[in-house]
């Protein structure tokens, strides 16, 4: 400590005694330079690194934990006696230079009350007052009293008794700090218990085994004007029972306790004893069950669900027990399974899990027969447990489990399209490379097995191959098709032979670039309204080809003419007029609607033969 000493420079003070701040803070900045402390600030009043301020009394001090600091010859306490107690002028949040920087004043922080708290009218009593901290400048404190009627407290503590009722009876610091304490006493008139009898609101002998059965201690006091007739419960088994302090009792386990009260007025005047029997306090029948009516696979301890679709659990308890259970969770994932949300309820008797089977996609190629399928077992499955568990001891008593399977899902539509639409046109001789059918759409998306197999009726126009993905195929022309050989693509599911819309292809040796069609009643066709026999067809195809393709026959007002194709020449259509009036016809390329014929004018007027 000597040495602390030696190198604190003198701390100078103003003409009213009080510590300049420019010197002190030479004083902190010296211990700081001298490096006989070490450790690390923990914050406080300015003094490097290493002493913190007290804010409570204003004192400058060390830390005691050893972790923090350490000081070199010097205990804590040393450092105290050579650095004065300071506390902080309110001026100086500013900076600014004053004399009356700091002062010496110790403030009273804490004053505990301490006597008797119960007295009868006419009784003396005197409290003792104890002020914190020992060291504080000014321990002087005064009495009061909140209400002098019912009692009164002089000047040395002694407090005497007026009248029936609770007074407070304070003791205040003088030193400004605005600390006291305080300390409650009642007064009676001083009428004791003398004996007191109990029984419940069951009776002198209840019996609790239903969680509807709430019994009550009732405890009758004599004589009835005692002043205070306050007890306090007991029981001789928490084992069994407990009871708090209305007298209400909570069973803990079966059995038989028995319970009593005690006076708290000072004689410790003890009732009788009557006995409670506990019974049913645990559960006896424990079962895990649905919430809802679900699809079984064997039987009901199992329930058969798709992936993703939320799953309700409940605990059935029969009877319900008296004393609420402990209840925990718990789960297994199968193969190809694991559960995506798994929620209990607050009160443990209810969950919800969401189950997940996954599925892999592959390509097959069995026997020439191109499928695009899945390699999932079918066999996910998720296991769910309830543990019952003692609420006394936690020891498990009873488990149920029941078990998710995973949904066997069939196929029941599929849709697909092809790059060129609904009718596909391919042309021999040409090497088609770009011509291929897909895979759409299928549902549902979660089907157990989602195998397909791929067909081309008849079989000897096209051939299949697979594509760049699983759901795709590319359509090879055969050497053998000639033009005009027609046939449809489609696919089927493997296990429910779900059977997609088709895909219709048509062989052409050249496709045409342009149709021209006429009537035979010439490019400007008039007609009557029973004229029968008129008809329009291809006269001529830009390049001409050999074979008779279909076209798709288009009136621009079907309430003027309609046209029927002709079933027997795909190249030809009927027509037939509906009213009189002006329009126009035309065809459309069945295999592509991009090709499209030159327009006729059709005239229809009344029937000569009737004007």
């Amino acid at each position: 400590m000597e040495i602390l000493k030696n190198i604190v420079p003198k701390i100078e003070r103003g003409s009213n005694g009080k510590v300049i701040r420019d010197s002190f803070i030479e004083a902190l900045n010296e211990i700081n330079s001298s490096n006989l402390v070490t450790g690390t600030s923990l914050g406080g009043y300015p003094i490097g690194d290493y002493v913190l301020k007290d804010e409570i009394n204003s004192e400058l001090y060390l830390d005691q934990n050893p972790k923090q600091y350490s000081v070199k010859g010097v205990t804590s306490d040393g450092l105290n006696d050579i650095l004065p107690p300071v506390q902080e002028s309110a001026r100086d949040i500013n900076g600014e230079d004053v004399d009356e920087f700091l002062n010496n004043d110790i403030l009273v922080e804490s004053i505990v009350v301490n006597g008797n708290s119960n007295l009868i009218i006419g009784e003396s009593a005197r409290l003792i007052a104890y002020v914190f901290p020992n060291n504080a400048t000014n321990k002087s404190f005064i009495w009061s009293s909140s209400d002098p009627v019912i009692a009164t407290v002089d000047k040395f503590g002694f407090v005497k008794a007026l009248a029936k009722g609770t007074v407070i009876i304070k003791a205040s610091s003088k030193d400004g700090s605005r600390v006291y304490g305080e300390f409650q006493i009642r007064v009676r008139e001083g009428i004791f218990v003398s004996s007191i009898i109990i029984t419940t609101n069951q009776g002198d002998n209840p019996i609790i085994s239903s969680t509807e059965d709430e019994v009550i201690g009732i405890a009758t006091i004599i004589p009835e004007n005692a002043d205070d007739k306050e007890v306090k419960w007991y029981t001789n088994d928490e084992d069994i029972l407990t009871i708090d302090d209305n007298g209400l009792i909570t069973p803990v386990s079966d059995g038989i306790a028995y319970i009593y009260c005690i006076a708290t007025d000072g004689t410790n005047i003890e009732s009788n004893w009557i006995g409670v029997t506990i019974e049913n306090s645990h559960p006896q029948n424990f079962s895990l069950q649905f919430s809802d009516e679900l699809e079984h696979r064997y039987n009901s301890k199992d329930a058969v669900v798709p992936r993703g679709i939320p799953v309700n659990l409940e605990v059935n308890i029969d009877p319900e027990p008296i004393i609420p259970p402990i209840i925990k969770w718990s789960y297994k994932e199968g193969p190809d399974s694991n559960v995506e949300e798994f929620t209990i309820s607050e009160d443990g008797r209810t969950c919800i899990i969401v189950p997940y089977f996954q599925t892999y996609i592959t390509i097959g190629n069995d026997d020439g027969d191109v499928t695009f399928s899945s390699n999932h077992t079918g066999l996910g499955w998720i296991s769910v447990t309830a543990l019952l568990m003692n609420a006394v001891d936690g020891e498990e008593v009873i488990l149920d489990t029941v078990t998710i399977y995973e949904k066997y899902l069939k196929i029941t539509n599929i849709s697909i399209t092809s790059s060129d639409g609904d009718n596909v046109s391919l042309i021999k001789d040409v090497l088609t490379t770009n011509k291929n059918v897909r895979v759409v759409e299928y549902s549902p998306i979660d089907a157990y097995n989602n195998s397909i197999t791929w067909y081309a009726a008849p079989g000897n126009v096209v051939s299949l191959a697979s594509g760049n993905d699983a759901a795709t195929m590319i359509i090879n022309l055969l050497a053998n098709a000639k033009d005009g050989d027609e046939c449809d693509i489609y696919c089927k599911s493997d296990d429910s032979l779900t059977e997609s819309n088709k895909i219709h292809i048509i062989v052409r040796e050249v496709l045409p670039e342009e149709i021209v069609i006429s009537t035979n009643y010439g490019d400007d066709t008039l007609l009557s309204l029973s004229t029968t026999d008129a008809k329009v067809y291809i006269s001529a195809k830009v390049p001409e080809v050999t074979s008779n393709y279909s076209l798709n026959w288009f009136s621009d007002n079907t309430e003027i003419v309609s046209l029927s194709p002709n079933a027997s020449i795909p190249t030809e259509a009927i027509i037939n007029p509906v009213s009189v009036g002006e329009t126009y016809i035309y065809a459309k390329a069945a295999f592509d609607e991009t090709i499209i014929s030159n327009r006729i004018k059709v005239t229809i007027i009344k029937d000569t033969s009737n004007s």
